[in-house]
């Protein structure tokens, strides 16, 4: 059986990542580090604070500009419970567009 031990960078940090063998729904350990490596690295991309190319200091370098923002960075202000009129640049528009969830 085989298992997974791996180790990266991502949101400023190491971040080490170690799955066992496949459990009852048979994923591979190698598909499943895969997949959530993909999943952070995405995540990085739009909310790092430490990246110059993320979603996150773009909108933060456009401020006072109205501008759009991905469902990713507005769950993101949702989950820290900031009313949307206290971001700059808040597109209503987009946010309508979000599913409840």
């Amino acid at each position: 059986m085989s298992s997974a031990d791996v180790t990266f960078r991502a949101m400023g940090s190491e971040i080490r990542m170690i799955v066992g063998p496949p459990g009852p729904a048979g994923i591979d350990p190698i598909d499943a580090v895969a997949e959530a490596k993909a999943f952070i690295e995405e995540f990085e991309q739009c909310l790092s604070r430490f990246r110059t190319d993320s979603e996150l200091c773009a909108l933060n370098a456009r401020a006072g500009e109205d501008t759009s923002a991905s469902a990713v960075l507005l769950r993101a202000v949702e989950a820290v419970n900031l009313p949307p009129h206290t971001l700059i640049g808040w597109d209503q528009a987009t946010a309508a567009e979000l599913p409840n969830s």
